[in-house]
């Protein structure tokens, strides 16, 4: 048996919604015929919700739009989601449909901490590496470390530069900090990073950012496996598509929606 609702909570809602999707603010007549209500009861909920932070007027437009205490609940909420558990089913599916090894990581202290790796439950001549959930490893040479820094402002990636320097991983590594910076810039417009063997000799990745509900990157994810299955064309035709959709899925399960602006 489905539950009783109340009806003004109902509609106290739609209001919010409303006026979530209304960047410009809505009148009062205007809210009132979008949702079908009556002027007197749409000033009533407009007027309830003002008064506990959740809508506010403009003063001289008289429009109205969301408060301060609803896009504090919203963050809250968004920060709560855990994004190790929102990735880890969307990473397994990844690793299963690549057949290699994946990756959730983030960014700490100049460096890339893993958060899962997850292999596919088949793949008998999965790649071996050395990563481990908790192991910490260079940001510059790594995809999803590049992934991560690519979306850092300047001063922040002159400091992890200056702090971390850019040590030689292999003959591959980028060690030229006007180098990274080019690079960087590209990964930012493709929307992925690739490691050409930096990090380790005979094996290639593909990172991407992960974003939370404000549109901040806070995680990458990446597909890691050995050159000999993974040519140049695998890597930009079949895999990085797979990473790009699998690190927009999980940045929607924790609220972000590229179609609207925080």
């Amino acid at each position: 048996m489905k539950p009783r609702t109340i009806q003004s909570i109902s509609r106290a809602l739609d209001v919010l919604e409303e006026l979530s999707n209304s960047p410009q603010g809505l009148g009062l007549m205007e809210l009132a015929e979008k949702l079908n209500l009556n002027k007197s009861t749409a000033h009533h909920i407009l007027a309830t919700l003002v008064e506990h932070r959740f809508a506010k007027q403009n003063s001289s437009t008289k429009r109205y739009g969301v408060d301060s205490r609803l896009i504090h609940l919203a963050h809250c909420a968004a920060d709560n989601l855990n994004v190790v558990q929102e990735a880890e089913p969307v990473l397994s599916r990844l690793a299963e449909e690549s057949n290699e090894v994946a990756h959730l990581m983030i960014l700490d202290k100049g460096e890339i901490v893993y958060l899962l790796k997850l292999e596919s439950a088949e793949n008998t001549h999965s790649l071996k590496l050395a990563s481990y959930v908790g192991m910490r490893n260079a940001a510059h040479s790594s995809a999803g470390g590049k992934a991560l820094l690519s979306h850092l402002d300047e001063k922040q990636l002159a400091e992890i530069i200056t702090e971390r320097g850019l040590a030689r991983r292999s003959k591959n590594t980028i060690t030229d900090p006007d180098e990274l910076r080019k690079e960087l810039s590209q990964v930012r417009e493709q929307g992925f990073a690739i490691d050409d063997e930096e990090n380790e000799e005979g094996v290639r990745c593909v990172g991407a950012p992960v974003r939370d509900a404000r549109g901040r990157v806070i995680a990458a994810i990446s597909v890691s496996g050995p050159r000999f299955r993974l040519s140049m064309n695998t890597v930009r035709r079949r895999l990085a598509p797979q990473v790009v959709n699998a690190a927009k899925e999980i940045s929607l399960c924790l609220g972000f929606d590229e179609t609207v602006t925080v």
